[in-house]
């Protein structure tokens, strides 16, 4: 039984009141839900003098993960058996890599660094190399990266438009006519190619990724995109906030039609599992994630303090959310939660967990 269910029993009409209440009984069940569940087991941890990470990947063809260290600027990689380290690259960024996505075919990653660094460092996993470097236009440059592994196609969205690049040999192109700003953010539908970019501006741009033909959808704003690839949909998380309060609208890619779920929650990430067709969200100020079926567009919130993507295991349908202080581990099937402390505490003060991979 979720937490918000047992306070909704209570006869509690507050809402102000169940989100202050929703924390302290969710802590009152820690232990039952963790008996329930067998408990997690954190199975090691990487330490050592002054490491900051601020990003972890998983490459798992070579069953290894690498870790971005802000402080030295450089990606750490380990084995996945023993998480010993590895190899150590130096991509050139001045505080680590931001962003990291890695083509399990070939064997590559493709990394992006924070404001100061405005290029893209692609890397051979199988030698433990940096290959080659791809400068970006745009001074001042923030960029994010998605990537469709059937295709081979690395997209590179930055202040300033939208690169592809073709991981066969890192040729790469200039899509013109992409705005871009700090607040765009870009995701893809792995089936149909299509890539999704949107701000806090009025227009939903879509790249066909065959033939880069370019769609501009206007009167759509929204700064956080889900994909359902089963039902081709796509979520659009804070949906025309200038019209709808706490809203995610749901756009059909077959019919062009809208479905608004408002209100919801202020998410602004999701995470899907295909295995059961629900889309979870991130939490913000609000502190409630929610739950959707992405069949009938039902859904149910819970409270948790989370700001990062949720992350699914489709091995056990376990939903891992980072917190500040912890890792909250939902349940699909039981919908319990366990929450794992964390005990790295930042040198920026408190403790922070933001992002989670899977292998």
């Amino acid at each position: 039984m979720l937490v918000m269910d047992c306070l909704n029993r209570l006869g509690l009409k507050s809402s102000y009141l169940k989100r202050w209440l929703a924390p302290l009984l969710l802590m009152a069940c820690m232990n039952y839900q963790t008996d329930s569940l067998h408990g997690q087991t954190i199975i090691d941890t990487i330490s050592q003098p002054g490491l900051q990470p601020i990003f972890v990947g998983v490459y798992e063809t070579g069953n290894e993960f690498f870790i971005s260290d802000r402080e030295t600027g450089r990606l750490l990689c380990y084995d996945g058996d023993t998480n010993t380290q590895i190899a150590s690259l130096d991509p050139g960024f001045q505080n680590g890599a931001d962003w990291l996505v890695v083509d399990e075919s070939l064997g590559k990653f493709y990394a992006v660094g924070d404001w100061f660094d405005q290029f893209v460092v692609v890397g051979d996993l199988t030698t433990h190399t940096i290959i080659k470097q791809i400068d970006l236009p745009a001074p001042g440059t923030f960029a994010q990266l998605v990537h469709d592994e059937e295709l081979d196609k690395v997209y590179v969205l930055f202040v300033g438009g939208l690169f592809q690049i073709d991981a066969q040999n890192d040729n790469y192109i200039y899509v013109p006519d992409v705005s871009s700003n700090p607040n765009a953010i870009i995701n893809l539908n792995p089936v149909t190619h299509e890539v999704f970019i949107c701000d806090v501006r009025d227009t939903l741009h879509i790249l066909d990724g065959l033939t880069l033909a370019h769609e501009k959808i206007p009167g759509i704003r929204s700064i956080g995109i889900g994909v359902n690839y089963l039902e081709n949909d796509i979520y659009l998380a804070y949906f025309n906030f200038q019209l709808y309060y706490n809203a995610i609208g749901i756009l059909d890619r077959d019919t062009g039609s809208i479905h608004v779920l408002s209100p919801i929650n202020d998410a602004t990430k999701f995470g899907f599992n295909p295995n059961s067709n629900t889309m979870y969200t991130s939490s913000e100020l609000e502190q409630v994630s929610s739950i959707i079926d992405c069949a009938t567009y039902e859904f149910e919130n819970f409270p948790i303090s989370v700001t990062g993507r949720p992350v699914v295991s489709l091995q056990t349908n376990h939903i891992y959310y980072p917190g500040r202080h912890f890792i909250a581990m939902l349940d699909e099937k039981t919908k319990l939660l366990e929450v794992i402390p964390v005990d790295n505490t930042s040198t920026e003060g408190g403790v922070v967990a933001s992002h989670i991979a899977i292998n």
